[in-house]
């Protein structure tokens, strides 16, 4: 059997890029859950575990000397929430 040519899509699928490799590693319900039954998250006010994990992921890296103040920054930015230091 042969498939007509008009089924066949010709335009080339992009391969997946590493966000979302990432996030198909760490959908947003499993890290949701892990962080409540690891105790991370007693109850969401201000800091979303789901936020908190991608900003020390991706903007918090290894090679990066970084401060508690840029990382509070960087969330602040990417929740588009302001922060208490105490938070």
């Amino acid at each position: 059997m042969t498939i007509p040519h008009t089924c066949i899509s010709m335009s080339p699928r992009s391969p997946p890029t590493l966000e979302d490799s990432l996030r198909e590693m760490f959908p947003e319900e499993w890290l949701r859950k892990t962080s409540k039954e690891t105790g991370l998250i007693i109850r969401e006010r201000k800091i979303d575990s789901v936020i908190i994990f991608w900003v020390l992921t991706l903007s918090f890296g290894v090679r990066l000397q970084r401060t508690l103040t840029s990382l509070k920054r960087e969330y602040e930015t990417e929740s588009h929430k302001t922060i208490s230091d105490s938070s």
